[in-house]
């Protein structure tokens, strides 16, 4: 048996199980409140008016805010919102969604949890859904993991070394002897947590996995049930970011919730090395995409934590660096720098081409302007008058600076969205009206010639393989 291409899985702990009726609240008048605070221009004592008549409407939501904080100029945010909501484990949710059943909704407590994680694990690695249907009352499950067949869809067949792309920031890395996977999301599709066209990613892929790489944990890179599809019975590890403790920009401790559901998994500090095989992974900071560029700080630990990789094979060196830029801890540039200087220069950069010039204002991250004191949110808009701040992200500017500075041989995107095998990626917001892919490649590639570099920029397709010759040379082939 396998898993409906169709179907979405969904497994989650501390504030998207145990408080989600909280959280769909905050959700829904998260916009409200932004765009009412925005057109009071943060001023304090009209901010704290205008929360004071929402909390009116809608006493519940008391527990997330801290009125007298916003009085006095602080973070909108309480201390339960930022810290203590994201604390609780005590229950897991377990949901399906398929665009022709009914949702199914259902969990386990911190006792039930190892065999339903276990129960699951087996049923999406082929075996029947019936065990885990049945020790969870819930006939249903096995109605909807048969929903639509499962015939479906294939990524290309990818033999031999190299790297094949894959869903959104999904990649696949294969060396003479280890393949790595990052950030697999492939069975986060449909439903309000859903991610939109994954329903056209295949959800077996027929490959043994020797590590995973997590980035860092936005929905769309961090998908437990997606996880344990590759993770083998267990052992499979999994490297994730090490987070202090978790806090509403970064709500789950990916480190203790992969050990809770029985995957190995490690969390190694930056500048660490991890070998798998004949692959050396060195551990990079994140910096960027926080809630400014350099300043004002959120409260102590509230961030965004991430790793960016180096992966360093006999037959290529390749960095990731996902969703990175620059914020007040440090810059993607100089993490490069250090890199060149310890390992020499890559032969490929892969990064998000996005440019996040919203923040933290922007829809997409609705939780970084709640970290941030208002009478600093104040300065922030009175200094942009009405515009866009800088990026926290690189942005096609920011990627052909890193590419020429770094002398990389080769730059590809990835993490634009996902529309299908084969098919271009026609919008790097993934539905939120930004630019094509090949425009923007466009530009970093006019960047590039402007500093003088000679960073060759890769056009490549969701499915297409990159293979490197004896000179460390990249090319695109179909799988």
């Amino acid at each position: 048996m396998s898993v409906p291409d169709q179907l979405g899985i969904f497994f989650t702990t501390g504030v998207l199980a145990t408080r989600l009726q909280d959280f769909s609240l905050l959700l829904s008048y998260q916009e409200e409140l932004l765009n009412s605070f925005l057109e009071a221009g943060f001023e304090p004592h009209r901010c704290a008016d205008l929360l004071k008549q929402m909390l009116e409407r809608e006493p519940s939501l008391g527990e997330l805010f801290d009125l007298e904080s916003v009085k006095n100029g602080g973070c909108i945010a309480s201390k339960s919102l930022l810290y203590d909501m994201h604390q609780d484990r005590s229950q897991w949710a377990l949901a399906f969604f398929h665009p022709e059943a009914d949702p199914i909704m259902t969990g386990a407590s911190r006792e039930q949890l190892p065999e339903v994680a276990r129960l699951l694990r087996e049923s999406l690695q082929g075996k029947p859904w019936s065990a885990l249907s049945e020790a969870l009352s819930e006939p249903r499950i096995i109605e909807v993991t048969a929903s639509g067949g499962a015939e479906g869809l294939k990524w290309p067949r990818f033999e031999g070394t190299g790297i094949q792309r894959l869903e959104h920031a999904s990649l696949l890395i294969a060396s003479e002897q280890a393949k790595i996977l990052i950030d697999p999301v492939g069975l986060a599709a449909c439903g309000p947590l859903g991610l939109s066209n994954l329903d056209q990613s295949p959800s077996n892929m027929d490959v043994a996995i020797d590590a995973m790489l997590i980035t860092h944990s936005h929905l769309d890179h961090w998908h437990i049930p997606s996880i344990m599809r590759y993770g083998g019975d267990g052992h499979v590890p999994v490297i994730v970011p090490r987070i202090p403790f978790p806090s509403l920009l970064a709500q789950d401790d990916m480190l203790q919730s992969l050990k809770d559901v029985g995957q190995n998994a490690l969390a190694p500090a930056w500048g660490e090395t991890v070998r798998i095989k004949d692959i050396e992974i060195d551990i990079l900071p994140f910096f960027g995409e926080q809630p400014t560029l350099d300043g004002p700080l959120p409260p102590e630990n509230v961030r965004n934590w991430g790793n960016c990789y180096r992966i360093h094979t006999p037959g290529f060196s390749v960095i990731v660096l996902v969703d990175s830029g620059t914020d007040s801890l440090g810059s993607v540039e100089e993490v490069l720098k250090q890199s060149v200087a310890r390992r020499g220069e890559p032969d490929l950069i892969l990064s998000c081409c996005r440019e996040m010039t919203g923040a933290p204002f922007w829809q997409g991250l609705f939780t970084f302007w709640m970290v941030l004191p208002v009478s600093e949110l104040q300065k922030l808009v009175r200094s942009r008058a009405g515009k866009h701040g800088p990026s926290v992200t690189l942005g096609p500017q920011g990627i052909g600076n890193v590419c020429v500075s770094s002398k990389a041989k080769a730059f590809a995107p990835y993490a634009n969205g996902f529309r299908g095998i084969g098919l271009e990626i026609e919008d790097i917001g993934w539905g939120d009206g930004e630019p094509p892919e090949a425009q923007v490649l466009g530009q970093i590639e006019s960047r590039i010639a402007e500093q003088g570099g000679e960073t060759r920029v890769i056009r490549w397709l969701p499915g297409d393989v990159l293979r490197f010759d004896t000179r460390r040379q990249c090319a695109v082939s179909k799988g």
